[in-house]
């Protein structure tokens, strides 16, 4: 799957997960504003039709937005794009 996120200085990093669960934890830096992510199947490395991913962005320890995707009968996964805006 791969996978494009705000990384820490707040530009737009991408990343190929080749095994679930996939967690990653950034500090961001004072000056970024918010943080965003989301992505799909990799060719020749899809899922399993209806097989679920849970996306969870978490702020201060607290889940701050969440989506889910399923599988589609060729196990193409598409994530929700999610964003969520310091306060």
């Amino acid at each position: 799957m791969s996978v494009a996120y705000t990384n820490a200085s707040g530009a737009t990093e991408s990343t190929t997960v080749t095994s679930l669960p996939w967690t990653l934890k950034l500090t961001f830096a004072p000056s970024v504003g918010g943080m965003g992510m989301g992505g799909n199947s990799v060719i020749g490395k899809t899922g399993a039709a209806g097989q679920l991913v849970t996306v969870k962005m978490y702020s201060k320890g607290v889940v701050v937005q969440s989506g889910n995707a399923t599988a589609d009968a060729n196990g193409i996964i598409n994530l929700p794009g999610l964003g969520y805006s310091f306060q």
